[in-house]
């Protein structure tokens, strides 16, 4: 079985085949980050969590791929892509299958665990294989388009989703997306490139460790503001619906502000944009406050994204 699935056909990083394949995975693999909001909510309704039990719910997911993303390192350049993306894949639907019957915090704890371990591994073979092709530039820019594109149906899906069949149906949907990866899986190549191991000399300098407490602390906001948007929305009484087209439109902005990113940073250095990003993220957290009209709610989270 392990020869079937690793050995014949051994596609080429660069055929049109592994890169569409390796994009889909990309996509689909890491679905419930995207539509993390809504997720959260329709749990929260359906189980009655707290903010408290919200915030490791979250971050379950997001644990798990980050434990096989750490050992990716170890694996991806030794192991064959095609066994391991399928499995990733399978164990990923399982344990979004495995959701819905989860009727307490612990258990539903646990599987989202393990789908966060299935996503990690997915999404590392998936970049890594985009990464070893030529221009993987362009590969990183279709994957990103096709990942945003998931995200901003997600958020325009999931209220009807939610309303028809509660958090089960998002659950089910997540399972039957990841499901689809495996029969693409099979075009990925059987391993990537092997490259040559070269000393490197780690040096802790200042400039480093801020650059990596910024971005720690970027990522920390995200996790605190993205993570219960929904929630803020839900608090001031708005309506399912309009709270995922409202995230949606956000999302469709930020496309812009990627695209303007290195525009910016040719024009004026990396400085000036940062800063000014950095100033539209106090400005639109500050407007995410309690009594804040639909209007607002449009404008702070067009602004964060």
């Amino acid at each position: 079985m392990i020869k079937a699935v690793n050995g014949a056909n051994n596609n080429d990083v660069n055929e049109f085949s592994a890169k569409a394949a390796a994009i889909y995975i990309s996509m689909f693999a890491p679905s419930a980050f995207f539509v993390l909001p809504m997720l959260l909510g329709a749990a929260a309704d359906a189980l009655q969590l707290n903010e408290r039990q919200l915030g490791f719910l979250g971050a379950a997911d997001l644990a798990g791929a980050t434990v096989t993303a750490i050992l990716t390192f170890f694996w991806v350049r030794r192991l064959g892509w095609r066994l391991i993306a399928m499995s990733a894949v399978l164990v990923l639907s399982v344990a979004n299958f495995a959701s819905i019957w989860m009727d307490h915090f612990l258990p539903l704890l646990a599987t989202r665990f393990a789908a966060g371990l299935g996503t990690g591994a997915a999404l590392s073979v998936a970049l890594t294989a985009l990464s070893d092709a030529d221009y993987p530039e362009r590969g990183f820019g279709y994957s990103v388009a096709g990942q945003v594109s998931v995200q901003v149906l997600g958020f325009l899906v999931l209220p009807s989703v939610n309303d028809a069949w509660g958090v089960d149906g998002i659950y089910l949907l997540l399972a039957a997306s990841a499901l689809s990866a495996i029969v693409v899986a099979k075009w990925l190549p059987t391993q990537g490139k092997m490259r040559a191991v070269e000393a490197v000399e780690f040096v802790l300098s200042p400039s480093a460790v801020l650059g990596l407490s910024a971005c720690a602390l970027f990522l920390m906001n995200i996790g605190c503001v993205w993570t219960y948007i929904e929630r803020m929305a839900v608090a001031e009484g708005f309506s399912g619906g309009f709270i995922g087209m409202g995230l949606a439109a956000a999302v469709a902005v930020g496309i812009a502000g990627a695209l303007c990113a290195s525009w910016l940073r040719d024009r004026y250095g990396r400085l000036y944009p940062l800063a000014g990003a950095a100033l539209g993220t106090v400005i639109s957290v500050a407007l995410l406050i309690e009594g804040m009209s639909a209007f607002i709610f449009l404008l702070a989270t067009a602004i964060y994204n």
